[in-house]
């Protein structure tokens, strides 16, 4: 409300109040209840200036004049300081104080920042706060319940998260599941029962392999699914505490330095020690084996050569000649070789088609052993 309207309000407030009666000035004082720096004993029925002043101090009064005011930052065009639920929440909350819709949503406004999304608010007539939350929950692209709900069971504890950040985040997650399933205009609601399991177990098997200490004194607690976020938290501190403590008395791990031995110091034990020889410093390990490694490499690639040059040489003993042994005859009859046709499709022997040379009838037979001679005649 502006101020020269509330100006206003109150002045005609007071011209009305000026016309009533010492009974109903009465009346409208105690049922205007307490008001700070005021003693509400002393309103009498019988002073009527009394309550005249103490109906205008209610009015001036600082929790009359008080406005909602959102927490939390601005919302703008292309990002926000403010999350949907943190929004309804603080809405529902100026609800319960009685503050009107109308107010509420000139509360909203005062956060947003100029721009279209605020043009396109205050150009709308009559915006109830139902119509400005499905608006925030379009312009904020809030993930939906079930993507809330999937991200409470898959998420785990960050590398650079403690255990109790990690657990701040998970209750976040949970309660935003909760208010949204409280939503009328949710599609997936959750019970308090499953999300109470899911961000229980979530607890447990969420925390990092470098905090299994925790893990394990916190399994008691998480059995139990009636157990509260400050029970956990409480019980979460409690560990933390310890551990640093325990940490901070045991000190930090003792680290061997190395010592560097300087060649005047040496001298020096040598000329007061004379009997006692130098030690000769130890061949380096690391440099032998490199060595042997080298060796081992060189032979193994000589071995290689002497294999390769070995085969080549047997593939060019071995297949000398090959390439220019050729068959006398060619497989064609007389005419097709006349003829120069590679396709030949007639017996070599008698030149006609239907056969081959092995069974044709024309070739004469030979009795005997014509081919080659017995062993015994060669005596």
């Amino acid at each position: 409300m502006a101020d020269y309207e509330r100006k206003r309000l109150v002045w005609a407030i007071k011209k009305t109040l000026l016309t009533l009666s010492a009974d109903e000035l009465f009346w409208i004082a105690k049922s205007a209840g307490s008001v700070p720096g005021m003693d509400e004993s002393r309103v009498k029925s019988t002073d009527e200036e009394g309550c005249f002043e103490y109906i205008c101090s209610f009015m001036s009064s600082e929790p009359l004049l008080e406005e909602l005011k959102i927490q939390g930052g601005q919302i703008g065009d292309q990002g926000s300081d403010l999350s949907y639920n943190s929004v309804c929440r603080q809405m529902e909350d100026g609800l319960k104080e009685q503050f009107s819709d109308a107010e509420v949503v000139r509360a909203i406004l005062k956060v947003i920042k100029p721009g279209t999304f605020k043009d396109m608010l205050m150009n709308k007539d009559d915006l109830t706060v139902e119509e400005l939350k499905a608006f925030l929950h379009s312009h904020l692209d809030e993930q939906s319940n079930t993507e809330l709900f999937q991200e409470l069971m898959c998420t785990k504890q960050k590398d650079n998260e403690t255990p109790q950040q990690f657990l701040y985040r998970v209750i976040g997650l949970k309660q935003k599941i909760m208010l949204a399933s409280k939503h009328a205009d949710t599609d997936v609601k959750y019970s308090a029962t499953t999300v109470q399991d899911v961000f229980l177990h979530t607890v447990y098997q969420g925390l990092g392999h470098k905090h299994d200490d925790v893990r394990r004194e916190l399994k008691p607690l998480l059995v139990d699914t009636r157990v509260s976020d400050e029970a956990i938290l409480k019980q979460m501190k409690k560990i933390m505490c310890d551990k640093s403590e325990r940490q901070r008395r045991l000190g930090p791990a003792i680290c061997q330095r190395l010592t560097k031995v300087h060649s005047a110091q040496s001298e020096v034990n040598a000329a007061q020690c004379p009997g006692v020889k130098e030690k000769v410093p130890k061949p380096d390990v690391i440099q032998q084996l490199t060595e042997k490694l080298e060796q081992l490499t060189s032979m193994v690639d000589l071995m290689k050569q002497s294999m390769q040059t070995q085969a080549a040489g047997q593939f060019s003993h071995n297949g000398k000649g090959k390439g220019d042994r050729r068959r006398e005859k060619p497989y064609s009859c007389d005419k097709c070789v006349e003829q120069n046709r590679p396709d030949c499709f007639h017996c070599f022997h008698c030149g006609e088609e239907g056969h081959r040379a092995v069974g044709c009838l024309k070739r004469p037979t030979r009795q005997g052993n014509w081919s080659r001679s017995l062993p015994r005649d060669k005596q």
